[in-house]
């Protein structure tokens, strides 16, 4: 089989072409891997938000639970759909994304404690702490921490499939349901313009 000779002529005049065309100022297209995600500067900062007594379920965590201040030293702010949310984080050594325990819960989880302000009020609450391995809500969309860097100078989000979750005052209510004693199925869809009073509690 003749292999077929091509001309050093057309091979220089076909990278010329590629130059220009290079050159032309068309941009390659968008990386869907990267182009979605959202980069928040973190910068120094004198802030308080109400801390907890880390695995101590003793009635003292009770009563201090709300006094205690941790400090944070980081803050950082993102606009999303017209709307301002300043991010805060806690002074560390290290900023994890993942939890290494097998609980989820505010006394086990081990990644990084992430305040936001949702309302601009400028004041946290315990309410205002979402853990970094769990989808955050900003408005009525959740993101999930692809990154915090190892020095707390910014945060990376992505969107998130994660359903809606979190309440948030003057908010959407997330989707529920759950049965009541006689078996009836209650949705938030079948209260729809109804005025509801949702009294959420547990003895553990």
């Amino acid at each position: 089989m003749s292999r077929r000779r091509i001309p050093i002529a057309v091979l220089i005049a076909g990278a010329a072409i590629g130059l220009i065309a290079g050159a032309s100022g068309e941009a390659d297209p968008p990386n869907p891997a990267t182009s979605d995600l959202i980069t928040i500067t973190m910068e120094n900062c004198q802030a308080k938000r109400p801390g907890t007594l880390r695995n101590d379920t003793s009635a003292l965590k009770m009563i201090f639970s709300g006094i205690a201040k941790e400090e944070l030293v980081k803050r950082g702010a993102v606009e999303i759909d017209g709307r301002k949310y300043t991010f805060y984080l806690p002074k560390a050594n290290a900023y994890p994304i993942r939890n290494d325990h097998k609980s989820d819960s505010s006394l086990d989880n081990s990644s990084t404690l992430i305040s936001v302000d949702q309302g601009g009020s400028g004041e946290l609450t315990m309410e205002d702490g979402w853990f970094a391995n769990l989808p955050i809500r900003l408005g009525d969309k959740m993101y999930d921490v692809v990154e915090i860097a190892a020095d707390g100078a910014r945060i990376v989000l992505k969107p998130s499939p994660s359903p809606l979750r979190g309440v948030i005052v003057g908010r959407r209510c997330p989707p529920f349901s759950f049965k009541t004693n006689d078996g009836k199925q209650i949705t938030l869809e079948s209260l729809s313009g109804k005025a509801v009073i949702l009294d959420i509690w547990s003895i553990t």
